[in-house]
């Protein structure tokens, strides 16, 4: 069975508050994250690299939109690689 974090875990792994956590998922950045039968959030060490490399974006400030375009470029799959690199330059540049 793949190992599962608590919540608090991850904002421990991350840097982001539970708080924060929370809203990327209510914005659709964060998706499909298990929950047990009495709604306690697990997440995978995949659902953490995602949202340590959201935690990069916010550092960054790239704002939430634009988070959101990556994220959608992200579910698409390895086609998009060359969208996601473009957007990421186009961020920096600004």
């Amino acid at each position: 069975m793949e190992k599962r974090f608590s919540i608090k875990t991850v904002s421990e792994q991350t840097g982001l508050s539970s708080s924060a956590i929370r809203y990327y998922e209510t914005e659709g950045l964060i998706k499909d994250i298990y929950r047990t039968s009495v709604g306690v959030r697990q997440f995978t060490e995949r659902d953490v690299e995602w949202i340590r490399f959201l935690a990069r974006l916010k550092e960054m400030e790239m704002p939430i939109p634009q988070m959101k375009e990556y994220a959608a470029l992200r579910e698409q799959g390895d086609s998009t690689i060359n969208q996601r690199i473009e957007l990421l330059s186009r961020h920096k540049t600004a």
